[in-house]
């Protein structure tokens, strides 16, 4: 009958909308379960990030615990070396040996100017050097009278050896002395005999007149011509 078949139409309106409820259900726990699906893998997401810092971190400061290690071995045996126990005190110790460092390289600097000057002195035959005296001597004779002095070394030492031997046999300290080509400027110089030689004798020769044995003239400067 009609009757039985609008029962039956509603049974199955009802569980369908039963159904229908069911679906509306699930898939709302289906979309809130991917929410919180996607939240906990962003959390997931964001803790290995953290973990990542996190381990960089510890790498950092194991790499700069080393560092601190071989620093503080460092500092301990630059202490030991310096023989210095306060390390406030070591910039100290340290800026003298430096400055000590400085003025002994200077030094050297300084000798091996000197044993180049040396070395290129004896390439030119130049055997002694000039005293402080004659040093002296010559510097008072060119600018108080404006003429050359030459350093007897010095003059020898253009010379042939046989030239040299028949001046020496005449003159043996003619190497120590000075030597003038315009030698009766200074024969009138009262003052010449007054240079401090710290009681050297500087013997002053006539260069026309060098193989000519010398005439002493006076003290403690010695002209000879």
């Amino acid at each position: 009958s009609f009757v039985g078949n609008d029962e039956q139409i509603k049974n199955c309106e009802g569980e369908m909308a039963a159904v229908k409820s069911k679906l509306d259900l699930i898939k709302k726990n289906s979309e809130e379960a991917k929410d919180k699906l996607n939240t906990e893998q962003s959390r997931l997401l964001k803790l290995e990030n953290e973990k990542e810092e996190t381990d960089k971190i510890i790498s950092d400061i194991r790499e700069n615990e080393q560092e601190i290690k071989e620093a503080t071995e460092k500092l301990e045996n630059i202490k030991s070396v310096y023989d210095v126990a306060d390390e406030s005190r070591l910039f100290d110790v340290i800026s003298d040996r430096i400055s000590g460092c400085i003025l002994e390289l200077a030094d050297i600097k300084n000798n091996i100017k000197k044993c180049e000057k040396r070395k290129n002195e004896l390439k030119e035959k130049r055997l002694i050097k000039p005293s402080p005296a004659v040093k002296k001597l010559m510097e008072y004779i060119e600018t108080r009278h404006g003429v050359s002095a030459m350093f007897g070394m010095d003059y020898l030492s253009a010379l042939g050896k046989d030239t040299q031997e028949e001046i020496l046999d005449v003159n043996p300290l003619f190497p120590y002395g000075v030597v003038l080509k315009e030698f009766d400027v200074i024969k009138d110089d009262p003052n010449i005999y007054n240079i401090d030689t710290d009681d050297e004798a500087v013997y002053v020769y006539d260069m026309s007149e060098v193989s000519k044995k010398a005439r002493w003239l006076s003290m403690p400067i010695k002209a000879f011509s």
